[in-house]
């Protein structure tokens, strides 16, 4: 991380963000939030995946059996006044209708039997080996956090310094602190002189450039040295 002293009380924590640039572009960095999986306590008890497979299968055969009898309390309000003639026509949809219902009662009682035998939750290793739950591995995405509340701290820090150009936009503030780090420029070393020259590009508005030449003498009286190397960061603009 880069170095960076205190001036007037606040630690400009941005001018360690195009460390951060650099390293995920040449370290690879976002490789490290690996995504894997490790074994989790055996004895930890658990839901039974069983158990909850069957209360889905209940919960939506219930929701089923209530939509069909929905429908066919509706059929018959509306038919309640229609001749003979008429209700003979609707007579098989009515027909069709109760035996659907009959058999989602059927299948819920089935479920409902089904589930009376199954324990709701079980231990890990009474677990089918191929439906063992396991833990997604936490290290590499807790360093990766790390840098993402430090990023996070460093464009606050910033937003803080352009508030009084920006009083009311907060929103504002932050969009712009993001242009700046996102934003292209050029390095340029002098290694006789030990600085580092950043110059950064124009912006999208007259606005935000005014914002940032303001922002750069206070940047540059920090006198930060880039990590790893000797050299001052010096903040310019075109």
């Amino acid at each position: 991380m880069l170095k960076s002293n205190c001036f007037d009380g606040k630690n400009y924590t941005l001018l360690a963000m195009p460390f951060f640039r650099y390293a995920l572009q040449d370290f690879d960095l976002d490789r490290l939030a690996q995504y894997g999986v490790e074994e989790i306590n055996a004895d930890l008890k658990v839901v039974n995946p069983l158990y909850r497979k069957t209360t889905y299968q209940l919960k939506k055969a219930k929701e089923k059996l209530s939509r069909l009898k929905a429908k066919q309390m509706k059929i018959v309000n509306e038919n309640l006044d229609q001749n003979i003639d008429h209700l003979k026509k609707i007579l098989d949809k009515q027909t069709n209708l109760h035996d659907s219902i009959v058999d989602w009662e059927k299948d819920i009682v089935r479920l409902e039997l089904e589930r009376c035998k199954i324990s709701s939750h079980i231990t890990v290793k009474e677990m089918e080996t191929d439906e063992r739950y396991q833990s997604i591995k936490t290290e590499s995405k807790l360093f990766i956090n790390t840098i993402k509340m430090i990023a996070y701290r460093a464009e606050s820090a910033v937003a803080n310094l352009l508030s009084s150009y920006y009083k009311k936009a907060d929103n504002e503030i932050r969009m712009l602190v993001k242009e700046i780090i996102q934003s292209d420029a050029d390095l340029l070393p002098n290694y006789e002189q030990k600085t580092l020259t950043v110059r950064i590009h124009s912006l999208s508005t007259p606005r935000a450039n005014e914002a940032v030449s303001k922002l750069c003498p206070l940047l540059n009286e920090t006198l930060t040295i880039y990590p790893g190397t000797e050299l001052r960061l010096i903040f310019e603009t075109l």
